[in-house]
């Protein structure tokens, strides 16, 4: 059985469609026998869970520890969802508790995982569980380096091309859970049929995050499952910390300055020009890095929709223009799409940068990969743009001037 999922939750929100299609029936999964590390003689008397995660800037999820098991809650696994979903995480070798009631009870730690967005690969690298990954989407594309060696070796399995999951491979993988996101509609019908197969589905929401630490935090999320709390704590301490230091010396050092540089994002495709609000994702990197974004009087928290010359009309003088068309290389791939982009003074003053310095052959962008976990990265680009001086020596991961 072969049907369409997205490569990320990201690319789904700006248009990729997901046609869900089946050609046969399929068994479901077989059930595991108890890992040798699971707990022999359970003692309803122990904690058996002594690294505990806190959640702090992301909104998306909770966990409550409860001894032998853990009770984590999805607050919604897409913008059109009514009800939360939960998960009951179990120490592998203890008891079900008898309140489970509709949540999807695992067996922890997990073993064999298969992932279905390049977004969580790094999640793996950093909790250094890249073996228990059995299949991903797309080899091609991921660019998290002990991910890609690991598939060289053959040890990863492409389980799912061009946006079409091959069901049956996962099924030849027996994974003990299936990472994958639901953005709704046809996502929805795809993650149906995972279940249907006798799958263990996870669904990860950190694309509804609005926070670039509330998106890294999720890191904590693919711990839960893994027992690997303790070093999920050590790793996102670092990222915020670095994150929230180099904010603060941004914050500091334009306090008295009013000519913060201004930015805007995007690009018209048909003559329309969706534009992030105020309470959207890239509108708090702009604002951590320093940058007068022109459309933080947007109440929103989503893209919404301008025609062309509505844009031009406030951003026709700003300073910088990032986050543009991926196809676009050089300043002449962005007149041939539109001479009147000629106009905008970012243009003229050959200050354009996207996000696409780390773009493999196949596409896979890494912005959408190592980004998401590590936003101080993309932050430290962004200051370097706006406020070179503050950064003299950086070199930029992410983000390049448009030849």
């Amino acid at each position: 059985m072969r049907l369409s999922l997205g490569i990320t939750p990201v690319l789904f929100l700006l248009g990729l469609g997901l046609n869900a299609c089946v050609q046969n029936s399929v068994s479901p999964v077989a059930q595991r026998p108890l890992h040798p590390d699971c707990v022999q003689e359970f003692d309803p008397s122990q904690d058996y869970f002594l690294d505990k995660v806190q959640v702090e800037f992301a909104t998306g999820f909770e966990v409550d520890y409860q001894g032998h098991y853990k009770r984590v809650t999805l607050a919604s696994p897409h913008p059109e969802a009514n009800d939360p979903v939960e998960y009951i995480l179990v120490q592998c070798g203890t008891p079900i508790p008898d309140d489970v009631g509709d949540a999807m009870v695992v067996e922890v730690p997990v073993q064999s995982v298969v992932v279905l967005s390049t977004t969580y690969l790094p999640h793996f690298a950093a909790l250094d569980r890249v073996n228990h990954l059995v299949g991903i989407s797309d080899t091609q594309i991921t660019q998290t380096p002990a991910v890609v060696e690991r598939v060289k070796q053959q040890k990863i399995r492409d389980v799912s091309r061009n946006q079409v999951v091959n069901i049956e491979a996962i099924l030849n993988l027996n994974p003990d859970i299936v990472i994958t996101f639901d953005a709704g509609g046809a996502s929805s019908d795809t993650v149906l049929m995972l279940e249907n197969a006798g799958l263990q589905v996870v669904l990860n929401s950190e694309y509804l995050e609005m926070s670039p630490l509330g998106r890294a935090e999720w890191l904590k999320f693919t711990a839960l499952f893994l027992n690997q709390e303790g070093k999920a704590k050590e790793v996102f301490e670092e990222i915020r910390t670095d994150y929230q230091e180099l904010s603060q010396r941004v914050a500091a050092a334009i306090a008295d300055d009013t000519s913060r540089p201004t930015v805007f994002t995007g690009f018209s495709s048909t003559n329309t020009w969706y534009v992030p609000g105020r309470n959207s994702y890239a509108a708090e990197f702009l604002r951590d890095a320093g940058a007068d974004y022109l459309w933080d009087d947007l109440d929103s928290q989503w893209t919404v929709p301008l025609d062309f010359e509505v844009v031009y009309q406030r951003a026709r003088d700003a300073d910088f223009w990032v986050n543009v068309n991926s196809n676009w290389r050089t300043r002449a791939d962005v007149i041939e799409d539109d001479p009147r982009y000629g106009n905008f003074a970012a243009w003229q003053g050959d200050r354009i940068y996207n996000n696409t310095k780390r773009v493999n052959e196949f596409g896979g962008n890494d912005y959408w990969e190592t980004g998401i976990l590590y936003p101080n990265l993309i932050l430290a680009d962004l200051v370097q743009i706006f406020h070179p001086n503050l950064l003299p020596d950086g070199e930029k991961t992410f983000y390049q001037n448009l030849e």
